[in-house]
């Protein structure tokens, strides 16, 4: 066997093993991603099913607000009037039937009887107690209250809000918005997938609407589905009895696979009443998996037979030589030293050494020449490509600074279009508020926002990592979570903190970001017995909180053990803590993030905590403005013409 063959199959055998392992490994990476990519899809398209239901709650219960505020509705409920009611109601009714799509609109005396049905006017005078819980919740609490439940008539989204009359209470307004299989059938039209409901079948007796062709298996009904024949798999259900997690199945029916999302489906009252099922035809994935995997072996065997032919080429490339030295060697045994081996000498590996030491003299000194020349030919073949590619990384650095620039506007818009606006500021009747943000050269990520809901008052500030558009995206889905989570009236520590922390860990994921932040949510609510009174709690991790009292006493709150950076870990409810301050009248608390303090001057100097403790010091009897204003003065003149490397944010609260 000649050398050429004792190299090349071992190198082909190599290379056949390598390519059967990396078809596995193709084909188990392949299958791995489409399955992820399923779960994906179905865990967005679950949040676009909570996103439907959260819109239509607040649209349900905004309704039954604005029903509830209006004098004459309040007036008639008062005096049981019910003909003046339907007269006052039914016009608008008329109109919202049509643009709106309402089921139900229905008025209830306390405790639970129904009063008018604009919907259906005939009916009323019945006592709903026995299985609207929702109704008898809101007139024996006197408030508002939204979200899903079974009644007689129906299941779906319901908003119902107390009516006073001469303080007061004298009853409910409800609306209603039917979740059946016009709503599902909406919702496949929008994201492609199909939709099955499913009720538990002791909830689903109380409605009208089940029919007795439904299926019904291990305790459940089908309540609306967009498949044309619904079904339920009862060993599934029967190994999840409503036991409130999510989780996912493989389904075949009609000659199709489907992955199944089960999510739990919750009534107004955080009851699991059923499920949600997401179904997701797989055909789409199965044939993008193969085409991947099709993709991913045959770009291996190219890869491979390229490689086979290029190290074929080489080694026949290397060996060629011996031939003519074989000869060369025959004929200088029978003396004859006419063959010219230069050009095999000038090869670096133990063929031209062998052929160097055939060589004479005067032709090792010929090959010297004839290398020297090679190799400044080489050199300057280098140099040539070192140009180029200096040229390329030139203009590779002028698109990256002009794409660094376009990002830095579009995250110094987002940061100026959250900030809150001075009427929301100054809208706070116990509190005297002033905040100042300015962004740097380079945005950085600070936050802060003013919230009000229902008489509190949410004050939050924070400080993302980095600079840039991500920063500015991340402060978007700070901002819009937080109002979410406050006007959902969520005030437990733990739970606000950690639900904000899982939804902006989860998005980092999947944005592929390292992105975190500091952040401090300070709730006030006014002391209802003393107008100039009011409390504070502080949760999160953040800078300082710096409290000056009216008679000049400083307090410095370390926000540390207060909780963790929010989107750095999954779960931080364990990290989470709350501190409680009671303000008097002409007490400051005072807000900042690290802009401030960390502010240098031309020798890198820090302006510092010091200077800024001094400076509230000095003016904590002016007013909120003014505080901000001497702050921001101080800085200013501490840094002097030096350029701002971060974003400065501060907040003033003073007590009225």
């Amino acid at each position: 066997m000649s050398i050429t063959r004792k190299i090349l199959l071992p190198i082909m055998l190599m290379a056949l093993v390598v390519l059967s392992v990396m078809v596995v490994f193709v084909t188990y990476d392949t299958d791995a991603r489409a399955n992820n990519d399923e779960r994906r899809e179905l865990t967005l398209l679950g949040l676009a099913f909570d996103n439907e239901l959260t819109t239509l709650n607040g649209f349900a219960l905004g309704l039954a607000v604005e029903v509830a505020n209006n004098p004459g509705v309040q007036q008639a409920m008062a005096d049981r009037n019910r003909a003046a009611l339907e007269a006052l109601v039914m016009p608008g009714y008329q109109a919202l039937r049509k643009k709106f799509e309402i089921a139900q609109y229905q008025f209830h005396i306390p405790p639970a009887t129904s009063f008018l049905r604009v919907h259906d006017p005939s009916k009323f005078g019945d006592d709903l107690s026995s299985f609207r819980p929702i109704v008898v919740a809101a007139n024996r609490e006197d408030k508002s209250l939204s979200g899903i439940e079974v009644g007689r008539a129906g299941f779906g989204i319901r908003g119902i809000a107390p009516i006073r009359a001469h303080d007061e209470h004298v009853g409910t307004v409800e609306f209603g918005i039917d979740i059946g299989n016009e709503f599902l059938s909406q919702l496949k039209t929008r994201y492609g997938a199909d939709w099955q409901v499913l009720l538990s079948s002791k909830v689903a007796k109380i409605a009208t609407f089940t029919e007795q062709n439904q299926p019904d298996k291990a305790g459940l009904t089908v309540q609306s589905s967009t498949l044309t024949h619904p079904f339920i798999d009862g060993a599934e259900a029967a190994a999840h009895p409503l036991n409130d997690e999510a989780f996912d199945t493989i389904e075949h029916r009609d000659g199709r696979e489907f992955r199944v999302r089960w999510l739990p489906l919750k009534s107004f009252n955080g009851a699991q009443i059923g499920w949600v099922q997401i179904l997701k035809d797989r055909s789409d994935f199965v044939a993008l998996r193969n085409m991947r995997l099709m993709q991913a072996v045959g770009l291996i065997v190219l890869v491979l037979a390229s490689l086979a032919l290029l190290v074929s080429v080489i080694v026949t490339r290397v060996l060629r030589p011996l031939k003519p030295l074989t000869a060369a060697s025959a004929a200088i045994a029978r003396g004859d030293f006419s063959p010219d081996l230069a050009p095999y000498a000038q090869s670096r590996d133990e063929i031209g050494q062998l052929a160097q030491g055939m060589q004479s003299m005067s032709g090792q000194l010929s090959q010297l020449v004839n290398h020297l020349e090679d190799q400044v030919k080489e050199r300057t073949g280098e140099l040539h490509s070192a140009n180029e590619r200096i040229q390329q990384l030139n203009q590779a650095l002028k698109a990256d600074n002009q794409r660094m620039r376009t990002e830095l506007d579009v995250a110094r818009q987002i940061q100026q279009m959250i900030v809150p606006s001075s009427h929301e500021i100054s809208s706070v009747p116990t509190l005297d508020i002033a905040a100042y943000m300015e962004p740097a050269e380079e945005v950085g990520g600070d936050y802060y926002d003013i919230l009000q809901h229902e008489g509190q008052v949410c004050i939050g500030i924070g400080d993302v990592t980095g600079h840039g558009l991500e920063s500015g995206l991340v402060m978007l889905m700070t901002q819009s979570a937080v109002r979410t989570l406050i006007t959902l009236n969520e005030t437990d520590p733990v739970r606000l903190m950690s639900t904000l922390n899982r939804t902006l860990f989860d998005n980092m994921q999947r944005m592929r970001s390292d992105k975190n932040l500091t952040l401090s949510l300070l709730h006030y609510q006014p002391d209802p017995a003393h107008a100039d009174q009011g409390q504070l709690r502080i949760i999160g991790q953040h800078e300082s909180v710096l409290i000056i009292r009216a008679d000049g006493h400083f307090e410095d709150i370390d926000t540390l053990e207060l909780g963790m950076p929010i989107g750095m870990i999954d779960d931080i409810a364990e990290f989470v803590a709350a501190a409680v301050v009671t303000l008097n009248a002409g007490d400051t608390v005072v807000l900042y993030t690290d802009g401030i303090t960390e502010a240098a001057n031309a020798t890198d100097e820090l302006f510092g905590s010091d200077r800024l403790k001094h400076t509230l010091l000095a003016h904590h009897r002016a007013s909120a403005e003014a505080i901000k204003t001497a702050v921001i003065d101080a800085v200013r003149a501490h840094i002097g013409a030096q350029a701002l490397y971060d974003d400065l944010t501060l907040i003033v609260l003073k007590q009225r």
